[in-house]
């Protein structure tokens, strides 16, 4: 079993020895830097990062994770209290927020979805829409498509918000329902 953690976990190791060596590489990518040093150099370019707009959700999520990654390894805290404290979306959504590649991404989806349904009710006039969200998440992606939308909206039975978590599912109910109110938030496993 302890060979599916790593190819290199030869029979006869144990997970002890091959964990003091696993700690050994990464001192060494460190630089031989102490948790001390390396905190204090994630400080010095904190605010750096942070003041790029594009990364400070990122730089958040980073150390929180980071800071409480000796507690999730020893099962003291779990992940998605990490992730999602206090069940609030704000540090997973911050991601997305600001970052130009992720909008520019969801833009081009939300374009499409459009292009999509004005070609199929130019061809059925009296078509109705069915769209599925697999992995809706926080709804970055679903601002643009509903955005894009706007002019179909009467053509539209139903925009399906998906996701396993019903955290993520009552943030969309909630985002969406005056500007969309076709959409239906759905758990999808």
């Amino acid at each position: 079993q302890l060979e599916a953690l790593s190819p290199d976990l030869a029979p006869g190791r144990t997970l002890a020895k091959w964990l003091t060596e696993r700690r050994r590489r990464v001192a060494d990518c460190a630089g031989g830097l102490s948790a001390a040093e390396a905190w204090a150099r994630w400080e010095s370019g904190k605010s750096d990062w942070q003041r790029s707009g594009a990364l400070a959700g990122q730089v958040e999520l980073a150390e929180a994770a980071l800071r409480a990654l000796p507690d999730l390894l020893a099962g003291r805290a779990q992940p998605m209290e990490v992730l999602f404290p206090r069940s609030s979306l704000d540090r997973v959504a911050a991601i997305y927020r600001g970052n130009e590649v992720s909008a520019h991404f969801n833009s081009l989806v939300g374009q499409l979805v459009r292009e999509y349904v004005a070609h199929y009710l130019r061809r059925q006039p009296d078509g109705r829409v069915r769209i599925l969200e697999i992995g809706a998440g926080t709804g970055a992606t679903t601002v643009a498509v509903v955005r894009e939308l706007v002019p179909f909206a009467k053509a539209i039975d139903e925009y399906s918000y998906t996701d396993v978590s019903s955290l993520f599912l009552a943030h969309g109910g909630r985002q969406f329902r005056e500007q969309a109110p076709y959409l239906r938030s759905r758990r999808f496993d």
